[in-house]
C-alpha cells in the first residue's frame, strides 16, 4: 500500500488491491474507506501529503503566482498547459509550480483561435546601460 501512495489516491488503491486478489482480516473486498483506516493505523503518508512534499502547489497558489483567479487554473489544468495529479477521488489535483513563466491569454473566435499559453517571463531591465 505504502507503494501504490506514490502514484494512486485510496480509491484506486482498493481497486488495486481487489484487482491482485488481496482481501483484508475478514476476508472482504477493500473499499475506499478501509484503506484510508489502514493507512491511518499505519500512519502512512496520504496522496496529497506526498504530493505536497515533491512540492506541488494548490490551484490558489498557481493562481496567486500567475495573477489569474482559481477557475482559470482548473481550466488550464483540464486542457494540459498545466501539469496536475490527482490526490482524491473528487477531482482535487494539486499543481506542478509553473517557475518563471507568465499566463499569454488566448484569443477565441469561432474558427478555433488561439489557445492560452504559459511563455518564459523575460528578466526585467534595471537602468541604462
Amino acid at each position: 500500500m505504502n507503494e501504490l501512495l506514490e502514484t494512486a489516491n485510496d480509491q484506486q488503491i482498493a481497486a488495486r488491491l481487489n484487482e491482485l486478489g488481496h482481501r483484508n482480516w475478514r476476508g472482504e473486498l477493500f473499499t475506499l474507506k478501509k484503506v484510508m483506516l489502514v493507512r491511518r493505523a499505519y500512519g502512512l503518508k496520504s496522496r496529497y501529503e506526498r504530493l505536497r512534499e515533491s512540492g506541488m502547489i494548490t490551484g490558489e497558489e498557481v493562481a496567486q503566482q500567475l495573477g489569474v483567479c482559481v477557475s482559470t487554473v482548473h481550466q488550464l489544468g483540464r486542457k494540459g498547459i498545466l501539469k496536475r495529479h490527482r490526490y482524491a477521488t473528487n477531482h482535487r489535483y494539486l499543481y506542478e509550480p509553473p517557475g518563471n513563466v507568465r499566463l499569454e491569454k488566448g484569443a477565441g473566435s469561432r474558427y478555433g483561435g488561439r489557445p492560452p499559453r504559459l511563455i518564459v517571463a523575460q528578466p526585467l531591465q534595471q537602468g541604462a546601460s
